[in-house]
């Protein structure tokens, strides 16, 4: 954290910031060290794709989709 702080006084742009699992403070902290930008690379699309082969899999096995945990509340809303 006190590299962070220290590169965000020095710096005149917004700092941005690579968070990834277990390194680092948290996204609150950053912020409050003065960090504007968090980025975390592919993780959200890594979690969707571990969450959509858990889901399958469950489907696969024989589970309907609302024991497999789909939930379809406002996931057609876009097509809609």
């Amino acid at each position: 954290p006190d590299a962070i702080a220290e590169l965000v006084a020095a710096s005149p742009l917004p700092l941005n910031v690579m968070l990834a699992p277990g390194t680092g403070p948290s996204v609150h902290a950053l912020g409050a060290l003065g960090v504007r930008r968090i980025s975390v690379g592919s993780l959200i699309a890594q979690a969707a794709y571990s969450t959509a082969a858990s889901l399958a899999g469950r489907l696969a096995e024989g589970a309907t989709p609302e024991c497999a945990g789909i939930r379809p509340e406002g996931a057609f809303t876009v097509m809609s």
